[in-house]
């Protein structure tokens, strides 16, 4: 079945990384946002929620299943804006933006929008980056990264 002919909660044929089947755009969203909610909200310090974030994101990026982020790579596999599973990616990263929004805020980051620009560039050049050169090349950085930004636009949150 092609992927343009695929319904909410239908499966695509093609193998997945792990040998199964690739889910529909929407459960991958779905289920990313889950783990990540999940991490998130493991700890109550608003900080701490967006440094949880990046924790998960490289746990993930350093397992050997790891082939990059599904809904960039559904975005890139289907550019046409009109099509069903590009608007899924594009939903996705604004509801992500907008959920990282949101933490920035609750941290007191007095440019809430701007952290979270900053942020979603981090997240999605982790994807990108651990696809090409593993998790032990640049990649590694996020972490670090990730704090120094959150703690310098949250006035030294996140600080030990």
């Amino acid at each position: 079945m092609a992927a343009e002919q695929l319904g909410g909660g239908q499966q695509s044929d093609v193998p997945g990384p792990t040998g199964g089947t690739n889910p529909h755009p929407v459960e991958r969203a779905d289920a990313w946002f889950a783990r990540m909610r999940q991490a998130s909200d493991r700890v109550d310090d608003p900080c701490e929620k967006l440094l949880a974030i990046f924790t998960a994101i490289i746990e993930e990026t350093g397992l050997p299943t790891f082939r990059g982020c599904p809904i960039l790579n559904t975005h890139t596999e289907f550019p046409d804006p009109r099509h069903p599973a590009n608007r899924v990616a594009v939903t996705h990263e604004q509801r992500v933006r907008d959920w990282v929004r949101d933490l920035a805020a609750d941290a007191g980051a007095p440019g809430p929008e701007q952290l979270a620009d900053d942020l979603i560039l981090v997240l999605n050049g982790v994807y990108a980056t651990a696809t090409v050169l593993g998790p032990q090349g640049p990649a590694r950085r996020t972490g670090e990264l990730a704090r120094r930004l959150i703690r310098t636009a949250c006035d030294g949150c996140g600080r030990p």
